[in-house]
Parts: C-alpha cells; structure tokens; sequence
C-alpha cells in the first residue's frame, strides 16, 4: 500500500531535462508569507524531521542551514 501512495506524492517534472539543485542559490521573496503559511511551514519542517529520525534510527550526521546559506 506505501508503493501506490508514494507513487501519487512524487511529483513528475515537466521540464526535458533535470535542473541541477543550487544548495547556496539565494533570490528575493516575491509575496511575504502570512503568519499562517509560515506557521504550517514550519511544523512540516518539524514533522519531516521526526519521520526522518524514525526511518533512519542509526542518523548521526547532520548539516546547519545557517552554514550552507552563508558561504
């Protein structure tokens, strides 16, 4: 049953080829987000990161945001 629902949460790219990711590719915000959508962003961020410490019982290694985004 977890095969057909993550086949239905990946999204497919439209685009011909992939784009590379750029980790330290900064732009500046188009809209502010309102204290909702920040809020609820956020607590995705958080229950990603339990799932992520769930799935991966042995995970000792992890990254500060703040140092990929001021190099």
């Amino acid at each position: 049953m977890m095969r057909v629902l993550l086949r239905y949460l990946v999204p497919v790219s439209q685009l011909d080829q992939d784009e590379e990711v750029k980790l330290k590719h900064l732009q500046p915000l188009e809209v502010m987000p309102t204290i909702t959508e920040a809020t609820t962003h956020l607590k995705l961020l958080k229950g990603f990161g339990e799932i992520k410490k769930r799935v991966l019982h042995s995970y000792k290694e992890s990254y500060d945001l703040l140092e990929i985004y001021e190099t």
